[in-house]
């Protein structure tokens, strides 16, 4: 027979969730070389960086006019981050 006391600070199940699981926790299954991601680092990943756009032209009246052979900026693409 195990004595109480051995369960006195035991988590209680009583309310749900799965034991050996806090509330925000969740069991993975892993590859080996695959890791987990901290909170931090999970959120280093979805500020991206800086986009630089470099645009040339002879001069500024040729950037100008219409039909000319500089390629339009609407169709080029754009990546910008998400957040989840």
């Amino acid at each position: 027979m195990v004595p109480a006391m051995a369960f006195a600070s035991a988590p209680r199940m009583h309310g749900g969730g799965m034991a050996g699981l806090r509330h925000d926790e969740v069991p993975a299954i892993l590859q080996r070389g695959e890791r987990v991601l901290s909170r931090r680092e999970a959120a280093g990943y979805g500020n991206g960086g800086n986009v630089t756009v470099n645009i040339n032209a002879r001069d500024a009246e040729s950037f100008r006019l219409p039909g000319s052979t500089k390629p339009s900026l609407s169709s080029a693409p754009i990546w910008l981050p998400t957040r989840r």
